[in-house]
């Protein structure tokens, strides 16, 4: 007897025709699971009767997820102006009025989070510098940015301030005073430069150092006949109350925060980021399975998932790192379906509620997700390079935390005097290229990426070494390195 459930209609080739008469709403009303494997049962029956010839070819959209991931990994930092419009026109307007007219400057900007302002200094120093000059072309601005996490004693700041000006000889001086005076005549040499002093993460300065060299350095661009801006980042809202009284005198009270945060902000960001992919290409086909996906993604149900995490206190990180981990766990789906049994196959009239519905059903075990993905899996994941160069720079940290690449190379090389028995070896180049992704992975920080040879540049792990041991202690045995190597990574 026939199932009733289908008709001649059911095998039509018009792709609008081709449907499941398995609504979604059923199979949520559905209240035992032998009810779901019946249904399902005869969904793949209704498959194997030659109903394969819609099967939906899921590679382009494996390729505009895995797109879109990327997009997602950087949103913040390329979206920047547009997440913070208020603050970023505030800031360009303060430093174009403060070069244009003469007048020093000095304001604080307070995050949530150090990737905000990380992401915030970057555009403004580059848009600033452009914008200068655009109106002039002699216009000579120099951004002059520490972070004083890297940069943790005045003597490291007033050095990394004499590299930022080509003061090599001043950089080598012995003492503090001798390096400001080395500035003090560079600068009374070099009246039409304009200076931006970017001291980030001023928490971890002032609760280390005395302030003497920030008071210092305030007073002497106060008295040069130079354009000077100064600005500090933090995440600590109250920063301000643990100046000395002589930087307060030095700095004025402007604060500009970044805690105006919407969801409704987070979408149309996101959405417009998406969208850009579609307009980047003249493929009509293309662009559909593109906006197939931005559709579930921004669809209704899934702002409502990221809303309750937003009204929670998330920021726009995480619901970024949300929709990317989840985006991920899509794709494997995707790759497990393209490999699957016709039946079992998605067929060109499911594709969106498959996308809708999947995306939705990974947004709500983002906190699984999340454990699945936490370092630990991602060391795993590592090539055998990878793993060689980021042990070598821990093996470093345990003695210094803030080292340059030279002392990692010089440890690699060191350990494989003894070891090259074990075919470990790599090349500088080779190491170096591999140091280099460790540092846009964040798995190592870097004072600079361009510099990356310099003696002088700083170089940090991108998380605490208690963290990275115990992320190697609990991946021993799986990572596919000799044991005299894993041996090496636990040794204190």
């Amino acid at each position: 007897m026939r199932d009733s459930r289908f008709n001649e209609d059911d095998f039509d080739d018009d792709d609008n025709a081709m449907e499941i008469d398995v609504p979604q709403s059923k199979i949520n009303k559905l209240k035992t699971q032998n009810q779901l494997e019946k249904l399902l049962g005869d969904r793949q029956a209704f498959r194997s009767k030659g109903n394969t010839n819609k099967i939906a070819d899921l590679s382009p959209y494996s390729a505009i997820i895995q797109q879109i991931i990327i997009r997602l990994t950087n949103l913040t930092k390329q979206k920047i102006e547009s997440f913070y419009k208020n603050q970023y026109d505030q800031v360009m307007d303060i430093l174009y009025r403060s070069y244009s007219q003469g007048d020093n400057n000095s304001f604080l900007l307070l995050s949530r989070t150090k990737q905000t302002l990380h992401s915030f200094i970057s555009q403004i120093s580059s848009d600033i510098t452009i914008k200068l000059k655009s109106n002039n072309q002699e216009n000579n601005l120099k951004i002059i940015r520490v972070n004083s996490i890297l940069s943790n004693t005045e003597a490291k700041i007033l050095m990394k301030l004499s590299e930022s000006l080509n003061l090599k000889h001043a950089s080598q001086a012995f003492h503090s005073f001798e390096m400001m005076e080395h500035i003090k005549q560079y600068f009374d040499e070099n009246q039409n430069i304009s200076v931006c002093f970017i001291l980030e993460d001023i928490d971890y300065y002032v609760e280390n150092t005395k302030q003497v060299l920030l008071y210092k350095i305030l007073d002497m661009f106060g008295y040069l006949k130079i354009k000077f801006v100064f600005i500090a980042t933090s995440v600590k809202l109250d920063i301000a109350d643990s100046f000395e009284k002589r930087i307060k005198s030095r700095f004025s009270h402007r604060m500009i925060l970044f805690y105006e945060q919407t969801i409704e902000k987070f979408i149309n960001c996101l959405s417009e980021s998406i969208s850009e992919l579609i307009w980047e290409c003249d493929d009509i086909k293309y662009r559909k399975q593109v906006l197939l996906i931005q559709n579930a993604i921004c669809a209704v149900e899934v702002r409502q998932v990221l809303n309750e995490e937003f009204e929670m206190g998330k920021n726009y990180e995480y619901l970024a790192q949300m929709l990317r981990i989840s985006l991920s766990s899509l794709d494997q789906i995707i790759s497990q379906k393209m490999i699957a049994p016709e039946y079992d196959q998605i067929l060109q009239s499911e594709l969106t509620d498959f996308f809708n519905d999947q995306l939705l059903v990974q947004l709500k075990q983002f906190e699984q997700l999340k454990q699945n993905s936490e370092p630990i899996k991602i060391l795993e994941k590592m090539t055998k390079a990878q793993l060689i160069v980021l042990i070598a720079a821990k093996k470093v940290a345990q003695q210094a935390s803030i080292f340059n690449f030279e002392a990692v190379f010089k440890k690699f090389r060191d350990f494989m005097k003894s070891h090259s028995q074990f075919g470990l070896n790599l090349s500088k180049q080779v190491f170096l290229k591999t140091f280099l992704d460790l540092i846009h992975n964040g798995f190592l920080k870097s004072d600079s990426e361009t510099d990356l040879l310099n003696v002088n540049n700083k170089i940090a792990l991108g998380f605490q070494q208690k963290d990275l041991n115990k992320m190697i202690y609990e991946t021993k045995g799986k990572l596919h390195l000799p044991q005299i190597l894993e041996a090496w990574a636990l040794k204190d």
